[in-house]
């Protein structure tokens, strides 16, 4: 298999990724000004109680394919082989969950009140299963992904517009956000046809899927209870106001989490497959670069979502969300702890076989997060589900990094995260003058282009390797089209 550009790879993700945030993000916008805060409400807690069933079906087999996917992508016949046991796994899964799904709104009474709205969320269990995401990510064919996220976000972006048109029109929302998010799975089922091979009966071996599909599934199961656990349990303690401001204030620094996280999901396969092939000089420089361009994103981003968080939330949400907004800056911290955790675990401790560290790391995390929800939701709603999220995210960081000090040279990946931390506090300090323009969209974009001028030559100054490498890279593409432009003259 030909070596893909890791440059346009991430590219490619990172408009997958930034186009899958577009449609939440501006049917938020969109739908917060039409819905109420409480109808919201209804709507994330229901998809969040679906997404633990989703989990269920979906066994930890996403991360776990990447990995062994690309480990024999240049065989068809091995990954032919390995996609039709996989499937069979989380086929049987998905209809033993389904049993247990219906079972559940049957009997639970807390469901009554949302039963259509988990009704609705419950068909992204079996497209979630159908979908095969991990097959694309392991052959890194995030052309593909890229084009079918747009395509599917656009005609949902069309639906929303055409069918949520009055207060109470929640069920229609709940939908459009399925199809949205899942919808396009039909598809990867259908399209996989190009890079599998299932025209005769092959011997399946599935026991030897079973452990290491359980040890991700564990993982995956600690990790989503600390991720959507706040969200449940602002519901049960709080209320569904509640909900909905803590839904707000999520989903804005989710917007630069995807930015950062998309280098992290890019590099898997290709870290798994230097491993695998024993090139480990290619694999610590790779790693080197993916350490610095996640600090050199990561710092000025979470400042900026602390700054200006107001401006954020009344751009996006409208003036009814801002109560949300101390929220919203508590978690602008997980914007630099969940990005290192995810390369301590998807570069070091997974590529190298130690998943089992990252299951003890999450399982630390989720315990955290139950103990400070707990405590904290009752008297201080949603504020109390932000503090609880970054604890658990501090938690499972620190311990990731603890387990992989053994695999890697911190001294040499981190060398110049001073850098990076010295041109925040000063960009920060310069924001400050900011505060006294209206607040909004005037303020928000002033203070983000300042922001970002100041950074930028902070670390010129400072003389950063990986900057310089930006701006010869950029330097170089910009001269590549000014000389391709003065020749079709």
């Amino acid at each position: 298999m030909i070596e893909k550009s890791i440059k346009k790879n991430y590219i490619l993700y990172l408009i997958r990724s930034l186009s899958s945030l577009f449609f939440p993000v501006l049917s938020f916008a969109y739908v917060s000004r039409t819905l109420s805060v409480e109808g919201i409400g209804k709507v994330d807690f229901s998809r969040s109680i679906v997404s633990y069933f989703t989990l269920f079906a979906t066994l930890g087999i996403t991360t776990y394919g990447i990995r062994e996917g690309a480990k024999v992508r240049d065989d068809k016949t091995a990954l032919s082989t390995l996609a039709c046991e996989l499937l069979i796994i989380n086929g049987i899964m998905t209809l033993i969950v389904y049993v247990f799904f219906f079972e559940a709104l049957r009997v639970i009474p807390k469901f009554s009140e949302y039963r259509i709205f988990l009704f609705i969320s419950g068909f992204s269990i079996g497209f979630t299963s159908l979908g095969i995401e991990w097959l694309y990510g392991a052959l890194e064919e995030y052309g593909y992904i890229a084009a079918r996220t747009i395509l599917f976000q656009i005609i949902s972006l069309f639906l929303l517009f055409l069918l949520v048109k009055n207060p109470d029109d929640y069920y229609q929302y709940c939908g459009i956000l399925v199809f949205s998010t899942v919808g396009s799975n039909f598809f990867n089922f259908i399209h996989a046809r190009k890079y599998l091979s299932l025209t005769r009966m092959q011997k399946f071996e599935i026991q030897k899927h079973i452990k290491p599909i359980l040890i991700f599934f564990s993982t995956t199961l600690a990790g989503n209870i600390y991720l959507t656990l706040d969200t449940s349990m602002v519901g049960v303690l709080s209320t569904d106001y509640a909900v909905g401001l803590y839904s707000a204030a999520n989903k804005m620094n989710r917007i630069g989490l995807s930015v950062i996280n998309s280098l992290s999901v890019v590099l898997m396969p290709r870290l798994a497959y230097y491993i695998n092939n024993g090139e480990i000089e290619k694999y610590k420089s790779l790693l080197k670069k993916c350490f610095e361009c996640v600090c050199i994103l990561a710092f000025p981003i979470a400042c900026g979502m602390f700054v200006l968080s107001e401006d954020i939330l009344l751009i996006f949400s409208g003036k009814s969300y801002l109560p949300a907004a101390n929220c919203s800056r508590l978690m602008s911290l997980i914007i630099i702890f969940i990005p290192l955790s995810t390369i301590a675990c998807n570069q070091i401790l997974i590529p190298f076989g130690k998943e089992k560290y990252q299951l003890v790391s999450t399982v630390i995390g989720s315990v955290s997060n139950l103990v400070v929800n707990g405590l904290l939701i009752p008297a201080f709603s949603e504020t109390g589900a932000a503090i609880g999220t970054v604890v658990s995210e501090f938690m499972v960081c620190a311990f990731l990094f603890i387990f992989a000090k053994q695999l890697f040279n911190y001294q040499y990946v981190l060398s110049n995260i001073w850098h990076y931390a010295i041109a925040t506090a000063i960009m920060a300090f310069s924001l400050i003058p900011m505060r006294t323009l209206q607040e909004g969209i005037l303020r928000g974009t002033v203070s983000t282009f300042i922001g970002a001028i100041i950074y930028i030559l902070i670390l010129f100054l400072l003389k950063d390797d990986f900057t310089f490498l930006i701006y010869h890279s950029l330097h170089k593409i910009f001269m590549k089209c000014t000389s391709n432009s003065q020749r079709s003259k």
